[in-house]
């Protein structure tokens, strides 16, 4: 069973307290992470999180991890990448090595000697 979630009507720590009592007896697991970072992005702009006393901040970050299914590690990452970039989003990967060609370069270091002028066959 697929649910989405509409958060609008919770609008203060206290409801989040209880909607983390609440959850405790339910599992809830995100579809897409996509929508998930847009989810955690609006979330902790909606609850000023980095305003926000030690305390209230544990409370949202739990709330981020029992409505999302992430870990505390998880969070904390995708929390310090909002707070560093204003913003959350999956992170483009980049393929290649040196100069992005991964073709050229084997599974162990491989660094000719040429510099020293030793033939080709001396490699490391």
């Amino acid at each position: 069973m697929t649910m989405n979630m509409n958060d609008d009507a919770v609008v203060s720590i206290a409801q989040i307290q209880e909607l983390i009592k609440l959850s405790n007896s339910a599992n809830f697991i995100r579809n897409n992470q996509t929508e998930a970072y847009q989810w955690i992005n609006h979330t902790l702009g909606k609850f000023r999180y980095f305003r926000a006393s030690k305390k209230n901040r544990t409370v949202i970050k739990t709330y981020i991890r029992s409505m999302t299914g992430y870990s505390d590690p998880q969070v904390d990452r995708l929390i310090a990448r909002k707070k560093l970039t204003g913003t959350i989003r999956k992170r483009e990967r980049v393929n290649g090595g040196v100069n992005g060609d991964r073709d050229n370069i084997s599974n162990k270091s491989v660094f000719q000697l040429k510099f020293f002028g030793l033939p080709d066959i001396w490699t490391i």
